[in-house]
């Protein structure tokens, strides 16, 4: 799957080849008119560009033959005006003439042919980016909903686990405040069994007794 970014970097270089192109013609007719060396100089480089300008094109286009087999033949047609370029100004440095009627018209032609075969390599790149940008937005669709998702589930997660929280420091809770209880508690028992001012005896099944405390031993002048 190629991207948006793809797509607009062949829109990028067709209009770069388009600009050499035009640049050439353009720089050889202003030769014709000022015979101006700087004009040669500046057609001369316009047309060294082309080449690298396809030769990026092809490799752009590689996974699509459709679009691939359209530049090879806009590759071809350009060759072809260049050829026509080139017969024009060798005839015009041989005896001043810029081209005869029937160079003209042919030379129309070529050029057409590449405007014609130019606009419908962008045509068919306007297409792909039109196709490549729903793809996009439904490819951010797709992320956005499954990362709504996840935040969801997070959320819900969150919940659960600050819920399990609260009720363990709550179930710690009780569980200290019986603590303390029982505790206290004994610590009540003991203050009792211990206090000289209550009497305390107890025996086991067989009349033994285990428990005799010291208000039983001051009540009863005993000892433990």
């Amino acid at each position: 799957f190629q991207s948006v970014d793809h797509t607009r970097q062949v829109m990028s270089t067709l209009d770069e080849m388009r600009f050499h192109v035009d640049r050439a013609e353009s720089r050889q007719w202003g030769y014709f008119l000022t015979r101006e060396k700087k004009f040669l100089a500046d057609r001369a480089e316009a047309i060294s560009a082309i080449k690298p300008d396809f030769d990026e094109l092809l490799v752009l286009t590689e996974d699509n033959g459709i679009q691939h087999a359209l530049i090879e033949e806009l590759q071809v047609a350009v060759a072809q005006r260049m050829v026509l370029l080139d017969a024009s100004l060798h005839l015009f440095e041989a005896d001043g003439n810029s081209a005869s009627s029937d160079q003209i018209a042919a030379g129309q032609a070529a050029a057409n042919q590449v405007r014609d075969l130019t606009r419908r390599a962008e045509a068919n790149e306007q297409v792909l980016l039109k196709y490549r940008k729903s793809n996009e937005l439904s490819r951010l669709a797709i992320i956005f909903g499954s990362i709504s998702v996840l935040l969801i589930f997070l959320a819900f997660l969150t919940l659960r686990i600050l819920k399990t929280i609260r009720q363990r420091a709550a179930d710690e809770t009780l569980a200290q405040e019986a603590r303390g209880a029982v505790l206290k508690t004994g610590a009540l028992q003991d203050a009792i069994f211990q206090s000289a001012n209550f009497s305390s005896i107890a025996t086991d099944a067989q009349g033994v007794i285990q428990i005799f405390n010291v208000g039983a031993e001051r009540m009863l002048g005993y000892k433990a």
